[in-house]
């Protein structure tokens, strides 16, 4: 494998970001592996102008699949996996910082942060796995909010992700406007939950969706079988989402007035210890 970066994106019907988030990427990258999962725009007319190695993947209701698709057609030695409305920061100081990091021969990964411009011209920031070796044990997970999280955790259990002081300029919640992609994501996740409905992560991702839509009847169910399969996992303090999970539960047990119910579950929170 040579050494260098590949970018990896997919998308469909991204003719309107495209333009601005393709130009940085291809003054980085050795190549820009573009996987399209049904455009009917001009997006694979743009991926093909900037030179991406376009490749065609019908959509299945899952974001793993034409990622993990794009992953195994990357030629280089490691990934940066950006979605179409994020813009590569090429300051100096970030474009030196990302070859430093692609020069690593020791670390599977580092994070990125990202900057989510909002409507209201605030912005918030978070860091996500992003930039990863090209290795066949790397893979994303989850239909939706997919992620290399679980394929790190299990063949590098001691690794510490560093900053890879990289970021990326997320604007897709700058219009204000995300209802086509809440409902994507909702249809997805409620697939999922049929799918697998004993998958912690998918009904606390279900629940809390439904939660803040102010939805607490249909919240509820899938609040407490999340509740209920992190309470038989002996892993329980390793999962990132335990105190929303447990504290979004516990609030609607109170507003729906079930005494009994959250008098076991804080029993049963004082049974699993630091």
């Amino acid at each position: 494998m040579r050494n260098g970066l590949s970018v990896i994106m997919i998308g469909r019907n991204e003719e309107l970001f495209l333009p601005r988030t393709l130009p940085p990427l291809r003054r980085v990258a050795n190549e820009i592996v573009f996987v399209d999962t049904g455009s009917d725009d001009r997006t694979c007319e743009i991926a093909a102008s900037f030179q991406c190695r376009l490749f065609h993947l019908p959509w299945q209701h899952d974001f793993s699949q034409p990622k993990n698709f794009a992953i195994e057609q990357a030629q280089y030695r490691w990934i940066l996996s950006v979605d179409c409305d994020e813009e590569l920061d090429v300051s100096s100081q970030g474009v030196a910082a990302l070859r430093r990091c692609c020069r690593s021969t020791k670390d599977p990964l580092f994070l990125v942060a990202i900057d989510n411009l909002q409507a209201d011209g605030g912005v918030t920031r978070h860091e996500a796995m992003r930039l990863f070796r090209n290795d066949p044990r790397i893979r994303f997970n989850n239909p939706v909010h997919e992620s290399i999280c679980d394929a790190i955790y299990q063949h590098w259990p001691q690794h510490h992700s560093q900053p890879a002081q990289v970021r990326l300029i997320h604007h897709g919640y700058s219009s204000g406007d995300n209802r086509t992609k809440l409902e994507r994501n909702m249809d997805i996740l409620r697939r999922w939950v049929d799918r697998e409905p004993d998958n912690l992560y998918a009904c606390y991702k279900l629940g809390m969706n439904l939660y803040f839509r102010q939805q607490m009847e249909q919240s509820l169910p899938l609040l407490q079988r999340a509740f209920q399969l992190l309470d038989q996992a002996t892993d329980r303090h390793s999962y990132p989402f335990l105190n929303p999970l447990v504290s979004h539960y516990l609030d609607l047990l109170q507003q729906q007035g079930d005494t009994e119910q959250l008098a076991q579950a804080k029993a049963r929170i004082a049974l699993w210890g630091p």
